[in-house]
Protein backbone atom coordinates (compact mmCIF):
# COMPACT_ATOMS: atom_id res chain seq x y z
CA UNK A 1 0.00 0.00 0.00
CA UNK A 2 2.84 2.37 0.77
CA UNK A 3 4.24 1.94 -2.73
CA UNK A 4 0.86 2.69 -4.27
CA UNK A 5 0.52 5.82 -2.17
CA UNK A 6 3.97 7.11 -3.12
CA UNK A 7 3.27 6.55 -6.80
CA UNK A 8 -0.03 8.42 -6.46
CA UNK A 9 1.67 11.26 -4.61
CA UNK A 10 -0.05 10.64 -1.27
CA UNK A 11 3.13 10.85 0.79
CA UNK A 12 1.49 11.11 4.21
CA UNK A 13 -0.52 7.97 3.67
CA UNK A 14 2.57 6.23 2.21
CA UNK A 15 4.50 7.11 5.37
CA UNK A 16 1.73 5.67 7.53
CA UNK A 17 1.62 2.38 5.59
CA UNK A 18 5.38 1.93 5.54
CA UNK A 19 5.64 2.77 9.24
CA UNK A 20 2.91 0.25 10.03
CA UNK A 21 4.67 -2.44 7.98
CA UNK A 22 8.00 -1.69 9.63
CA UNK A 23 6.70 -1.78 13.19
CA UNK A 24 4.61 -4.88 12.53
CA UNK A 25 7.56 -6.68 10.95
CA UNK A 26 9.82 -5.94 13.89
CA UNK A 27 7.32 -7.44 16.33
CA UNK A 28 8.08 -10.94 15.03
CA UNK A 29 9.03 -13.06 18.06
CA UNK A 30 12.73 -13.88 18.22
CA UNK A 31 13.32 -12.01 14.99
CA UNK A 32 16.67 -12.89 13.39
CA UNK A 33 19.17 -10.10 12.73
CA UNK A 34 18.81 -10.51 8.97
CA UNK A 35 15.06 -10.04 9.22
CA UNK A 36 15.55 -6.89 11.33
CA UNK A 37 17.96 -5.61 8.69
CA UNK A 38 15.39 -6.32 5.97
CA UNK A 39 12.68 -4.34 7.74
CA UNK A 40 15.08 -1.50 8.58
CA UNK A 41 16.38 -1.39 4.99
CA UNK A 42 12.85 -1.21 3.60
CA UNK A 43 11.96 1.53 6.10
CA UNK A 44 15.04 3.61 5.20
CA UNK A 45 14.30 2.99 1.51
CA UNK A 46 10.73 4.24 1.86
CA UNK A 47 11.64 7.25 3.99
CA UNK A 48 14.33 8.29 1.49
CA UNK A 49 11.85 8.18 -1.41
CA UNK A 50 9.29 10.14 0.59
CA UNK A 51 11.84 12.70 1.77
CA UNK A 52 13.18 13.45 -1.70
CA UNK A 53 9.67 13.83 -3.10
CA UNK A 54 8.99 16.34 -0.35
CA UNK A 55 12.07 18.27 -1.47
CA UNK A 56 14.17 17.22 1.52
CA UNK A 57 17.24 16.16 -0.43
CA UNK A 58 19.63 16.30 2.52
CA UNK A 59 17.37 13.99 4.55
CA UNK A 60 16.91 11.67 1.60
CA UNK A 61 20.65 11.32 1.10
CA UNK A 62 21.15 10.60 4.82
CA UNK A 63 18.54 7.86 4.56
CA UNK A 64 20.24 6.56 1.42
CA UNK A 65 23.46 6.25 3.46
CA UNK A 66 21.51 4.51 6.22
CA UNK A 67 20.11 1.99 3.72
CA UNK A 68 23.60 1.36 2.33
CA UNK A 69 25.03 0.83 5.82
CA UNK A 70 22.36 -1.81 6.47
CA UNK A 71 23.22 -3.56 3.19
CA UNK A 72 26.93 -3.38 3.98
CA UNK A 73 26.38 -5.60 7.02
CA UNK A 74 25.96 -8.38 4.44
CA UNK A 75 22.95 -10.07 6.04
CA UNK A 76 20.46 -9.28 3.26
CA UNK A 77 22.39 -9.70 0.00
CA UNK A 78 19.21 -10.27 -2.01
CA UNK A 79 18.24 -6.63 -1.33
CA UNK A 80 21.37 -5.17 -2.98
CA UNK A 81 19.62 -5.04 -6.34
CA UNK A 82 17.18 -2.44 -4.96
CA UNK A 83 19.85 0.04 -3.94
CA UNK A 84 20.72 1.46 -7.41
CA UNK A 85 17.02 2.12 -8.00
CA UNK A 86 16.78 3.94 -4.66
CA UNK A 87 19.93 5.98 -5.29
CA UNK A 88 18.78 6.80 -8.81
CA UNK A 89 15.37 7.88 -7.65
CA UNK A 90 16.82 10.11 -4.93
CA UNK A 91 19.19 11.76 -7.41
CA UNK A 92 16.45 12.13 -10.03
CA UNK A 93 14.13 13.98 -7.67
CA UNK A 94 17.09 15.97 -6.33
CA UNK A 95 17.73 17.16 -9.90
CA UNK A 96 21.14 15.53 -10.32
CA UNK A 97 20.39 13.71 -13.55
CA UNK A 98 23.97 12.60 -14.26
CA UNK A 99 24.15 10.87 -10.86
CA UNK A 100 20.66 9.45 -11.36
CA UNK A 101 21.68 7.91 -14.69
CA UNK A 102 24.85 6.46 -13.18
CA UNK A 103 22.78 4.74 -10.50
CA UNK A 104 19.78 3.74 -12.62
CA UNK A 105 21.96 2.19 -15.29
CA UNK A 106 23.04 -0.31 -12.60
CA UNK A 107 19.42 -1.14 -11.73
CA UNK A 108 17.21 -3.87 -13.18
CA UNK A 109 16.25 -2.51 -16.59
CA UNK A 110 13.65 -5.26 -17.00
CA UNK A 111 11.45 -3.44 -14.49
CA UNK A 112 9.06 -1.10 -16.34
CA UNK A 113 9.12 1.38 -13.45
CA UNK A 114 12.91 1.66 -13.69
CA UNK A 115 12.60 2.00 -17.47
CA UNK A 116 10.24 4.93 -16.94
CA UNK A 117 12.56 6.49 -14.41
CA UNK A 118 15.45 6.11 -16.86
CA UNK A 119 13.30 7.62 -19.61
CA UNK A 120 12.35 10.59 -17.44
CA UNK A 121 15.97 11.11 -16.49
CA UNK A 122 17.13 11.05 -20.11
CA UNK A 123 14.26 13.36 -20.99
CA UNK A 124 15.27 15.86 -18.27
CA UNK A 125 18.87 15.58 -19.49
CA UNK A 126 17.77 16.57 -23.00
CA UNK A 127 18.28 13.16 -24.63
CA UNK A 128 14.75 12.69 -25.96
CA UNK A 129 15.71 9.91 -28.38
CA UNK A 130 17.12 7.77 -25.58
CA UNK A 131 14.14 8.65 -23.35
CA UNK A 132 11.71 7.55 -26.01
CA UNK A 133 13.49 4.21 -26.33
CA UNK A 134 12.97 3.53 -22.63
CA UNK A 135 9.36 4.72 -22.75
CA UNK A 136 8.72 2.27 -25.61
CA UNK A 137 10.33 -0.58 -23.65
CA UNK A 138 8.26 0.24 -20.54
CA UNK A 139 5.03 0.58 -22.54
CA UNK A 140 5.60 -2.80 -24.18
CA UNK A 141 6.44 -4.61 -20.96
CA UNK A 142 4.36 -7.59 -19.95
CA UNK A 143 5.42 -7.36 -16.30
CA UNK A 144 2.69 -7.78 -13.70
CA UNK A 145 3.57 -5.84 -10.59
CA UNK A 146 2.46 -2.80 -8.63
CA UNK A 147 5.14 -0.58 -10.21
CA UNK A 148 4.20 -1.84 -13.68
CA UNK A 149 0.58 -0.83 -13.12
CA UNK A 150 1.75 2.79 -12.89
CA UNK A 151 4.66 2.66 -15.33
CA UNK A 152 3.01 1.08 -18.37
CA UNK A 153 0.15 3.60 -18.84
CA UNK A 154 2.51 6.48 -18.09
CA UNK A 155 4.97 5.21 -20.71
CA UNK A 156 2.19 4.70 -23.28
CA UNK A 157 1.03 8.27 -22.72
CA UNK A 158 4.56 9.62 -23.14
CA UNK A 159 5.15 7.68 -26.37
CA UNK A 160 1.84 8.98 -27.73
CA UNK A 161 2.77 12.55 -26.78
CA UNK A 162 6.09 12.26 -28.60
CA UNK A 163 4.45 10.62 -31.62
CA UNK A 164 1.83 13.36 -31.81
CA UNK A 165 4.46 16.09 -31.45
CA UNK A 166 6.59 14.47 -34.17
CA UNK A 167 3.76 14.50 -36.72
CA UNK A 168 2.64 18.07 -36.03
Amino acid sequence: MGRLCIDRGDLNRAWDWYEKGHSTGLRQPEIPHARKDLWNFRWAHARARIAVRRGKTFDARKLLAEAKAILDKGRIPDQREYFPYLAGQVEFYAGDYAAALADLNQANEDDPFIRCLLAQTYEKSGNVERALGFYHKAAGSTARSVPAVFAQPFARKKTQQYSTAYWQ
